[in-house]
C-alpha cells in the first residue's frame, strides 16, 4: 500500500515553489540567494472596486458619456483626479473617490480598482531562486533537514532552535528568560490558553509543539508568531526516538514556516535548518509502499503519534472494530507491539 512519507530531521534537498493567488510583481531573480523571511513576490490579493455612473454625474445622455470621459482603461490616478468633464454650466466633473487604477469603460459606467497596501509572499526557506513564475513568484531550493508538522498558522520566521524539556504549564509562568531570545521553541504540550499566551509573551520567533488541546486551535491561529503543531491534537506525549531526534539539532539556525497544508501543492507546514550541498540524502518519492523494517509513525489512537518499526505485513485481517483491512505488526520502543491498519501509518524518513 501507498502511504505518506513525513520527515523528521531528514537531510535532503528541498524544492519549493512560492506563487501568490493572482498575478503580481516578482521581487528577486534567478540565481539569488534569499532568507526565510525575505519577500519573493508582491500583489493586491483582494482587490476593492468602485463603479462610476460618468452619465449621472454629469447629467448627460448615456450614449454621449464616452466624449467626455478623459481617461483611458489601466491609467493610474489619485483621490480628487478628474475622470470625466467639465460638462455644461456650473462647470459638472467627476472626481475619483479614492487612489487606484481604471480597470473598464463600459458605455457610461467606469471601474476603478482601489489602490491598496499590496500582499506579500515570503520565501519559507533559506535557498537559492532556481526558477520563477511569470508574475506570481518563484521554486527556491536548499539542502537541509526538514522537520514536517500537521497544522500551522500562516506565520514564518527564523530563530535559534530550542526545547523545553520539562513541564510546559509550569515553565510557560515563568519569567521572560535571556535564553528563549530569538529563539524557535519547542514544547511538548500545551493545554491551557494561558500557557499559550505565556509562550507567546517571551522573547522567542515561533513555537514548535508536539501536540496541542483542540480547545487551543482558534487562540493559536491569533498569535503574531509561527505555531507549528508536530504530530497532531489532544495530549500526546513523544516519543524518546523523535525527542532524541529534535535535541540533537538544539542552538541550530531555523526558518519556521508555519503556513497551511495545501491541498493542491501538497504543501506542510515546516522548519528547515541548511547544511552544506553534499551531505543530503537520497530524496524518498512524495509516496512509498510500506514494507518490512520501515520506520512508520501511527495515526490512530491509542497509539497515535508514536514511532515504530514495522515487524512484518499481514491482511487483510480483522481489526478489534471488525473491520477487515490490510494491516502491519508494529513494534514500538520499549518492545510493545501493535497490529494496525496500513492506512493508519506513515512512513518517517
Amino acid at each position: 500500500m501507498l502511504a505518506k512519507v513525513s520527515y523528521i530531521c531528514h537531510v535532503t534537498t528541498i524544492r519549493r515553489k512560492r506563487i501568490l493567488r493572482l498575478p503580481g510583481k516578482v521581487l528577486v531573480r534567478k540565481g539569488q540567494n534569499v532568507d526565510g523571511i525575505d519577500n519573493i513576490a508582491e500583489g493586491n490579493l483582494a482587490p476593492e472596486h468602485v463603479i462610476l455612473d460618468i452619465a449621472s454625474g454629469l447629467g448627460v445622455p448615456r450614449e454621449n458619456t464616452k466624449l467626455n470621459i478623459l481617461n483611458r482603461k489601466s491609467a493610474q490616478i489619485e483621490q480628487g483626479d478628474i475622470i470625466a468633464g467639465p460638462v455644461g454650466t456650473p462647470k459638472r466633473v467627476v472626481r475619483s473617490p479614492c487612489d487606484g487604477r481604471i480597470v473598464l469603460i463600459q458605455e457610461h459606467l467606469v471601474i476603478l480598482e482601489k489602490w491598496s497596501e499590496p500582499s506579500t509572499i515570503k520565501a519559507g526557506l533559506p535557498g537559492e531562486v532556481v526558477e520563477l513564475v511569470e508574475n506570481r513568484g518563484a521554486v527556491i531550493e536548499t539542502t537541509g533537514i526538514i522537520l514536517q508538522g500537521v497544522w500551522g498558522n500562516g506565520n514564518i520566521a527564523s530563530g535559534t532552535f530550542r526545547s523545553v524539556p520539562d513541564n510546559p504549564e509550569e515553565r510557560a509562568l515563568d519569567t521572560k528568560e535571556k535564553s528563549c531570545q530569538d529563539s524557535i521553541l519547542f514544547v511538548r504540550q500545551c493545554k491551557s490558553q494561558t500557557a499559550l499566551a505565556a509562550f507567546a509573551a517571551l522573547p522567542i520567533h515561533g513555537l514548535i509543539l508536539y501536540s496541542l488541546a483542540p480547545a487551543l486551535i482558534t487562540h493559536a491561529m491569533q498569535l503574531p508568531i509561527p505555531v507549528m503543531v508536530l504530530v497532531g491534537f489532544g495530549q500526546l506525549e513523544p516519543d524518546q526516538k523523535t525527542l532524541e531526534l529534535l535535541t540533537a539539532y538544539e542552538e541550530k539556525k531555523i526558518t519556521l514556516n508555519a503556513e497551511s497544508w495545501d491541498r493542491y501543492t501538497r504543501n506542510l507546514p515546516e522548519a528547515v535548518y541548511p547544511v552544506p550541498a553534499g551531505e543530503e540524502e537520497k530524496t524518498p518519492a512524495e509516496g512509498a509502499y510500506l514494507a518490512p523494517y520501515q520506520q512508520v509513525r501511527a495515526l490512530c489512537t491509542p497509539h497515535i503519534g508514536k514511532i515504530g518499526l514495522i515487524e512484518k505485513l499481514v491482511g487483510p485481517d480483522t481489526l478489534p472494530n471488525g473491520v477487515r483491512a490490510p494491516a502491519a505488526v508494529v513494534r514500538f520502543s520499549g518492545g510493545n507491539k501493535a497490529c494496525l491498519p496500513l492506512a493508519n501509518l506513515e512512513i518517517v524518513v
